[in-house]
C-alpha cells in the first residue's frame, strides 16, 4: 500500500493526464539551461507546442515571470504558437491595460509573427498612457509588419522622446518604403538618441535596398552622410527598380 501511495504522485507528474502539475514539470524542462540540459529542453518545448490548445491558459499565467530562463523559453515557444489562438487568451490581459501585464502580453503576441494581429494592437496606439503606447509600438516591431508603419507617423512628433525612439526602432525593424520615409524625417529629431537610432536603421535598410536613396533629400548632415555612403549604388535597369518599388510600397 505504501508503495502505491508513494508512486501515485509520480503517475500524476509523468502520466498523460495533462493537469497543472504535468504542465509545471514540462515548463521546468522547457526552461532549463540549454548547455546542461539540451536533451530535455527541445523535447519539452516541442511537446508544449503540440499541446498548445490545452496548455495556453497555463502559459498565459507565466507571462509576468521574473525568471530569465522562463521568459526566454516563452519567447521561443510563442514564436511557434498560433497567434490567433494565443490572442484569445491574452485579449483579457491586453484590455486591462495593466502596466504589469500589458507589455508582456503585447510583446508575446508580437513574437508569434502573425501580421493579422496588428489590427488588434493598433487601437492601443491612442491610449493615454505612454507606457501602453510604447509597449504597443514595440509589439508591432516584433510583428515586422511594414503595412503598420503608416500608423506610427502620427507618433513621430510625440512630445515623449521614448515614444519617438520606439517609433524609430519599430520602423527600422518593419522595413518598407514608408519606414524609410519616416526614418528620414526622424533624422532631424532634437533627441540624439532618436536621430542616431533612425540613422542606424536607415543605414541597414539602405544596405538591403540602395534604391531607397531616391527618396532621401540632403537636408542635413546625417542625410548627406548616408547618401554619400550609398551614392552610385543602384539597380541595373529601371524595370528592376520599378519592380522593387511596387513590392516595397
Amino acid at each position: 500500500m505504501k508503495a502505491i501511495i508513494l508512486l501515485f504522485p509520480f503517475f500524476l507528474l509523468f502520466g498523460k493526464s495533462y493537469n497543472t502539475t504535468y504542465y509545471d514539470t514540462l515548463f521546468i524542462k522547457a526552461s532549463a539551461a540549454r548547455f546542461d540540459h539540451q536533451y530535455m529542453v527541445e523535447p519539452a518545448r516541442e511537446e508544449i507546442i503540440k499541446l498548445q490548445d490545452d496548455i495556453l491558459p497555463f502559459l498565459v499565467t507565466k507571462i509576468n515571470t521574473e525568471q530569465p530562463r522562463e521568459y526566454h523559453a516563452l519567447r521561443e515557444i510563442f514564436r511557434k504558437i498560433d497567434g490567433k489562438k494565443l490572442y484569445k487568451f491574452l485579449e483579457p490581459e491586453l484590455k486591462k491595460c495593466d502596466r504589469e501585464t500589458f507589455y508582456s502580453a503585447s510583446y508575446f503576441l508580437g513574437r508569434t509573427g502573425d501580421k493579422d494581429l496588428a489590427e488588434k494592437l493598433l487601437p492601443f496606439l491612442d491610449h493615454d498612457s505612454s507606457y501602453i503606447v510604447i509597449s504597443t509600438i514595440k509589439a508591432l516591431g516584433e510583428l515586422r509588419d511594414s503595412t503598420a508603419v503608416e500608423n506610427l507617423v502620427k507618433l513621430s512628433t510625440n512630445e515623449d522622446m521614448k515614444v519617438r525612439w520606439a517609433v524609430a526602432a519599430t520602423s527600422g525593424l518593419s522595413g518598407g518604403l514608408e519606414a524609410v520615409k519616416l526614418l528620414v524625417s526622424l533624422l532631424e529629431d532634437n533627441s540624439q538618441l532618436v536621430s542616431h537610432t533612425s540613422f542606424f536603421f536607415l543605414d541597414r535598410l539602405l544596405k538591403e535596398n540602395p534604391a531607397y536613396t531616391r527618396f532621401i533629400d540632403t537636408g542635413n548632415e546625417l542625410k548627406r552622410t548616408i547618401i554619400k555612403k550609398y551614392e552610385g549604388i543602384d539597380f541595373k535597369t529601371e524595370s528592376e527598380f520599378m519592380k522593387f518599388y511596387g513590392v516595397a510600397k
